[in-house]
């Protein structure tokens, strides 16, 4: 037995059976002999059908309910049929799902936009009650049929296929501009109606790209214009053919890149509603060519032009396409020179010299020529272009041009002798005639022709001149009838001529100081009028032009027609540079082209500055009638300006706008950016040190928000920034402040009990600083800090707010120099105590410019100062009198010492006082040789007058036997190795005190005798000492004792 396993596929088959022989094997165990080939062979087939099981297609099916049906529908419902196939077994039988059911909804998925004259589909479903959808071909059983609002498009059924079977499709074309509504009905079998929801239908223009054809040379830009399209303007999606000829930016903007041409798509994309998919509603293109220039030409409306007149004259290439669009503003840029042959018969102006804006060369290729004076002369150009725009001009090219021009005498009418006189039309246009007795009296106009010509202009009664479509001049006479009788006469010739060109005039109420200026400033507002010419120069008063302008791109300026006639206003909106094209729309060759380029007018412009930083706004503009402007900021908390002079505080970060209003219409602005401090500079050259001395002016310490060199920002003068107001110098106070402390941690005396630092603005250096002040003293503190060697230590702080974060600086040391101190005040001597001292305290480099100087050097005298103590704070002056006898005998009332400290600047008196004290006239013992040896009483006479010297010479004599046994004893010790100490003493002059070095300690064990030098000489001390040997033994000085007791001395002895 075999199995067979179908292998899914239908068809038929045969299965045969067939025995190929006997097993012999098993006869032979049984014992059976037969032969075991078999002929014939035995054989058996089978016919099989392969199919599939049973499906039902579709598995669920809706059938409109309807008589006219194959299966008539007795009622909405849902049955399930179910088929058995009795051929096969089968797992589970065959369903289907049958719904019968009417019309519940009517489904439409189409875009709401079609382009005029264009197709759109629309797909339209229809669903039951269970939302399945019904087949397709019952929908005219339902009468399914379209019904647009409006006529402005017509629908039909798309004699192609459906998407599906429950679908069916229809065109939608745009027969007419507009908007309007769709929707579609179908009929129940009850009879009600069916309505779809009404879909939006808008017929809107072809996209245009405007121009058609753009000619640009390598780095100028262009931009493109979109016009038609859905409404409001669906997203334009530029792309461009060639990227590496040139490039085009999301708004239309194209930057020419090599030499080529190539094509500009744009694409009008809006979205589809049901899907969100993005769908293309309309597309154009336009073709761009870069070339390079191979010529220029003089664009000059006319060549003969009448005195007074004002004509336009612009760069053109070598041929129409290439104007001034194609090179006005190329990266990198060319330059126009025009020269003039004769500039007594013209001049040649720059568009905005009225305004006092001074265009530079790159901007120079559209001029003004005026007509000054009757004769002939060459107005010459040439355009130069710098080594980088090489790709720009065609190799070997030379960019010139000449065009000459004849200025003629201006023919007036001699009778009457006024420029009302004349009035000039172009063909239909209409004009007005009137004097100055309209309204007074009674004023006839008439026209006076001749009987066989035909008249080219009529005029009511009201002066109203109209201009036929025909040339030529007529007269009209005018009459003033007066109530007195009396008529006047005027006659007025009215020309009617064709426009020959056209110029724009720029009219404006702000000028600048200087003429400097060579942009317009950015915010501000220019009336340009357009004035029409005939072919002799002469300016229309009356024209039927309709105006057309176009810029190269419009994301920099806004125009718009003005309040006349003839005029536009500009609003330079943006920084940069634009070319506007101003045209006659009937005649598209009248035309003029005119530069606007933009920038600030307000120094410092687009500034980033510091918190804290001053800044002197400055500005060239004015107003013509002399109005006065003002200084205005968006945002107060950012920057404080004074309306009147400009000067602004930077207070708190941030970006506001600083606008300078000339007027209620007239503004211009700028941006200033004030970032947070985020350093904090302490300049100290110019404080070398500070002092206790009382001083009349106190410490200015310059410091600096940030990491400039400066805080003030601008051109500014000390006036200026001496007109800060309150708010902003309290303002400024709070900035910052400032912190003290002494270096050394020892002194009793605290910083802030001496000095006070408080912030500060300078007007006159510009700076801000610390102000250190002294704060008044009493006399313990001077002493306490008189001999203290320390800096005082500045650091300042700025305070956290918004947005700035708290920042300190690094500390500055500034040297303190502290007062001197005397221990008394006063000195006092008498005849008998003839000698005195003044001892002053302070630190090292203040007794180094010590000077003591006495007020009558006859009578006092000043020695050599010496070292008071072990630390060097103090020095002691010997003070001694040189004359005992006469200072009693004059006025002795102003006698004083003054000490003056050269460092510091600190001076002191001190005053000395002189008292007469009764002596003991002791007889005098003189010595005579001759007379033998004197009497032991008068040997205790001279000791007794003398007993100073005898007292210091038993000291004396005691000190060397202590020395002697001393060393005698020592010597039988034994004890470690014994240094020398070389000490080395400097007088120096009075005004400073002696050093005292130690030397270097050697092996040497013998003292070496002290040696006496003069007052100008070291004197050297080479004292033995022992390893336990204590310094600081006190050297008595008897070299400074008068010279007359020296002597007396010298005799007693």
């Amino acid at each position: 037995m075999q199995t067979v396993v179908p292998k899914r596929k239908r068809g038929s088959m045969t299965i045969t059976g067939a025995i190929q022989g006997y097993n012999k094997h098993f006869f032979q165990y049984h014992g059976i002999k037969i032969a075991t080939d078999l002929s014939p062979r035995i054989s058996s087939s089978l016919d099989l059908l392969l199919v599939d099981d049973v499906k039902l297609a579709p598995d669920s099916v809706s059938i409109f309910n309807h008589p006219s049906n194959k299966v008539v529908p007795v009622d909405n419902g849902a049955l399930t049929l179910t088929v058995h196939d009795l051929c096969l077994e089968m797992p589970r039988p065959a369903r289907a799902v049958i719904y019968i059911s009417g019309v519940e909804v009517i489904e439409v998925k189409m875009v709401d936009k079609v382009q005029l004259y264009n197709v759109i589909r629309a797909d339209v479903r229809v669903l039951d009650s269970s939302g399945e959808p019904l087949a397709a071909s019952v929908f005219p059983l339902m009468n399914l049929t379209p019904h647009p609002a409006t006529g402005i498009i017509s629908v039909r059924p798309d004699p192609k296929l459906a998407a599906d079977p429950y679908t069916v499709r229809y065109e939608v074309k745009g027969d007419a501009l507009g908007h309007t509504t769709l929707s579609f009905q179908a009929s129940a079998k009850s009879g009600e109606t069916i309505s779809s929801l009404p879909m939006n239908v808008q017929v809107f223009p072809p996209l245009k790209l405007s121009p058609r054809n753009i000619t640009l040379i390598i780095g100028e830009v262009f931009q493109v214009v979109a016009i038609g399209g859905p409404q409001p303007l669906a997203d334009i999606v530029y792309s461009i053919g060639n990227s590496d000829i040139a490039t085009i930016d999301n708004s239309g903007l194209i930057e020419a890149v090599a030499v080529g041409d190539t094509v500009v798509t744009g694409v009008a994309q809006t979205e589809d509603p049901e899907s969100r998919a993005t769908i293309t509603c309309s597309q154009d293109q336009v073709f761009v060519y870069v070339v390079r220039l191979t010529g220029v030409k003089i664009h000059a409306p006319l060549n003969r032009i009448q005195t007074g007149a004002k004509m336009p004259l612009y760069v053109m290439g070598v041929n129409e396409h290439q104007t001034p669009f194609t090179f006005g503003h190329a990266i990198p840029g060319l330059t126009f020179h025009w020269s003039l042959g004769n500039k007594d018969v013209i001049d040649l102006q720059p568009v905005y010299k009225e305004n006092g804006v001074t265009l530079s060369e790159d901007d120079a290729y559209a001029m003004r020529v005026r007509a000054l004076n009757q004769g002939q002369t060459n107005v010459g150009l040439r355009v130069k272009w710098s080594p980088r725009s090489y790709d720009q001009v065609e190799v070997g090219a030379t960019l010139t041009d000449t065009a000459h021009l004849h200025v003629f005498e201006k023919l007036r009418l001699m009778v009457p002798e006024t420029d009302g006189s004349l009035l000039l039309m172009s063909p239909k246009s209409v004009g007005q005639i009137r004097t100055n007795r309209d309204g007074a009296c009674k004023v006839v106009y008439e026209l006076i022709t001749c009987p066989e010509e035909g008249s080219v202009v009529a005029v009511d009664s009201q002066g109203r001149v109209t201009a036929g479509s025909a040339t030529g001049q007529a007269n009209i006479k005018v009459t003033a009838m007066e109530e007195s009788g009396l008529k006047q006469t005027i006659i007025v010739l009215v020309k009617v001529k064709p426009v020959s060109y056209i110029t724009v005039n720029s009219e404006t109420d702000v000028a600048s100081v200087g003429n400097k200026l060579s942009v317009i400033p950015v915010g501000m507002t220019i009336t340009l009028r357009v004035s029409f010419h005939d072919n002799v120069g002469e300016e229309f008063h009356a024209t039927s032009a309709v105006l057309k302008k176009r810029p190269n791109r419009f994301d920099l300026t806004q125009i718009s027609r003005g309040p006349e006639n003839g005029t536009f206003v500009l609003k330079a909106a943006h920084v940069g540079h634009t070319i506007l094209k101003v045209w006659d729309e009937g005649n598209p060759r009248i035309a003029d082209y005119v530069p606007i380029p933009v920038g600030y007018a307000i120094s410092p412009a687009l500034a980033t500055v510091s918190r804290g930083d001053i800044i002197c706004l400055s500005t060239q503009l004015k107003l013509k009638e002399g109005s006065l402007a003002k200084w205005e900021t968006s945002d107060q908390r950012v920057v404080q300006v004074v309306g009147t002079t400009g000067l602004a505080l930077a207070t708190n970060p941030g970006t506001t706008t600083i606008n300078y209003r000339l007027s209620t219409t007239q503004a211009t602005h700028t941006e200033v950016t004030v970032v947070p401090v985020d350093e904090v500079q302490i300049l100290t050259n110019g404080v070398k040190f500070v002092t206790n001395v009382p001083q009349q002016e106190p410490y200015l310490v310059p410091v600096v928000l940030g990491t400039g060199a400066t805080n003030v920002q601008g051109n500014c003068s000390k006036d200026l920034l001496a007109s800060m107001t309150e708010q902003q110098a309290f303002l400024q106070k709070s900035l910052f402040h400032c912190g003290l402390l002494f270096s050394s941690e020892v002194t009793e005396v605290s910083a802030r009990e001496m000095f006070l630092a408080t912030p500060g603005f300078d007007p006159e250096s510009g700076q801000y600083f610390c102000r250190v002040s002294q704060v008044q003293q009493n006399t313990h503190q001077v002493q306490a800090m008189s001999t203290v060697e320390t800096s005082l230590q500045l650091q300042i702080f700025v305070q956290a707010a918004d947005g700035q974060p708290e920042v300190s600086s690094s500390i500055a040391s500034l040297r303190f120099y502290p007062a001197f101190h005397l221990g008394k005040a006063d000195l006092v001597l008498s005849n008998k105590q003839t000698r005195g001292e003044v001892t002053v305290s302070g630190v090292l480099d203040v007794l180094n410019n010590l000077q003591v100087i006495p007020s009558d050097s006859s009578i006092l005298q000043i020695g050599s100062p010496r070292v008071a103590d072990s630390t060097y704070t103090s020095v002691v002056y010997p003070i001694s009198l040189q004359d005992t006898q006469s200072p009693w005998k004059r006025d002795m009332t102003d006698i004083y010492l003054t000490l003056t400290c050269s460092l510091t600047g600190q001076v002191v008196k001190v005053p000395v006082n002189l008292i007469a004290e009764t002596v003991e006239q002791v007889p005098t013992v003189t010595y005579n040789p001759r007379e033998g040896v004197p009497t032991w009483g008068v040997l205790i006479r001279a000791i007794l007058e003398n007993y100073e010297f005898w007292i210091l010479l038993v000291l004396t004599a005691i000190a060397i036997c202590a020395a002697t046994f001393i060393k005698g004893a020592a010597a039988a010790v034994p004890r470690g190795p014994v240094g020398v100490i070389d000490i080395s003493m400097e007088l120096v002059p009075c005004h400073s005190w002696f050093r005292v070095v130690p030397a270097q300690p050697t092996e040497q064990s013998v003292p070496t005798p002290v040696s006496h030098r003069s007052s100008t000489s070291s004197i050297q001390l080479r004292i033995s000492w022992l390893s336990t040997l204590p310094l600081g033994i006190a050297i008595p000085d008897h070299g400074h004792l008068p010279p007359e007791q020296n002597t007396t001395m010298e005799h007693r002895l």
